[in-house]
């Protein structure tokens, strides 16, 4: 009688039963499907149906080395991005916007700096000790930065307004654009979001007789809007600089002023590849 190679006890390697292609489907598929899934209910999920048991790192390196997909930041959406005719409004979009050339799109858009945006939100310790730090800056003060930028130039415009008390309106919006269109060429275009401050048709009226064309980019679409990665990186350097003794006004308009145009160009080239792809 043979003698039998006794089977070696632990689970099977994630390179047998659990690289089958039905399985393979169905863990590509759950993601496509709840990306926000956790491994463990994955895990849960494949061994009531396949009757297989699978180890949480192998699970990983199957979602990460076979099937590509990667652990990443979830990009909220908006219920109605959904809809039929805000589909058609971004596809209709994306179609404008890919019919111009990419350095003569000028990209407008404003956001909110606090002193909170200096805080640091990571910090080291000792294992099973939290990591604790004091507020450097008591203040409620509030900024809004409005900012313009290009492919070829980077950063063309910028202004800090101490908005604490109010907003940016229209008054503020329109004296910015009435600088900027000084320094944009003719024949260009802007490109804007489509919120009640910017779209005043004195506003439009104003950018057409500088010759300058105006572009508003469809409701629902922040991945779309590629200046939103810019203010990104500005808040992002800004803890640098925790512990700064001058305002943080200056500060603000000294960073992003201070933005390399490669840094520019990275983020026209992502947003392009948002304008692209069909993704609802």
């Amino acid at each position: 009688m043979e003698n039998q190679e006794k089977s070696k006890p632990g689970r099977p390697r994630y390179s047998g039963k659990s690289t089958q292609l039905n399985m393979l489907a169905f863990i590509k598929t759950c993601f496509e499907i709840m990306p926000t899934l956790y491994l463990q209910e994955l895990q849960q999920s494949i061994k009531e149906i396949f009757g297989n048991e699978i180890s949480l790192s192998q699970l990983s390196d199957v979602k990460t080395k076979i099937l590509n997909i990667t652990n990443k930041k979830v990009e909220l959406l908006s219920n109605y991005r959904k809809k039929p005719h805000i589909q058609q409004h971004r596809k209709l979009y994306r179609e404008l916007v890919l019919g111009f050339e990419i350095d003569d799109l000028f990209f407008i858009d404003e956001s909110t700096v606090t002193y909170t945006d200096l805080a640091r939100r990571r910090g080291h310790s000792l294992k099973g000790t939290p990591a604790r730090n004091s507020s450097h800056h008591v203040s409620n003060k509030r900024f809004s930065i409005i900012a313009c930028i290009n492919r070829l130039v980077g950063v063309v415009y910028c202004e800090v307004i101490d908005t604490t008390e109010k907003g940016v309106d229209q008054i503020i919006f329109s004296n910015f654009m009435d600088t900027l269109k000084h320094l944009i060429p003719k024949d260009k275009v802007c490109v804007m979001d489509n919120s009640s401050v910017h779209n005043k048709e004195t506003l439009v009226d104003s950018m057409k007789e500088a010759g300058i064309h105006v572009l508003f980019q469809s409701r629902y679409s922040p991945d779309y809007t590629l200046i939103e990665f810019c203010f990104s990186w500005l808040k992002s350097e800004l803890k640098r600089e925790e512990y700064i003794t001058y305002p943080l006004a200056f500060l603000v308009k000294q960073t992003f002023d201070s933005m390399p145009v490669e840094i520019v160009r990275k983020y026209v080239g992502h947003a392009q590849q948002n304008w692209k792809s069909n993704r609802l």
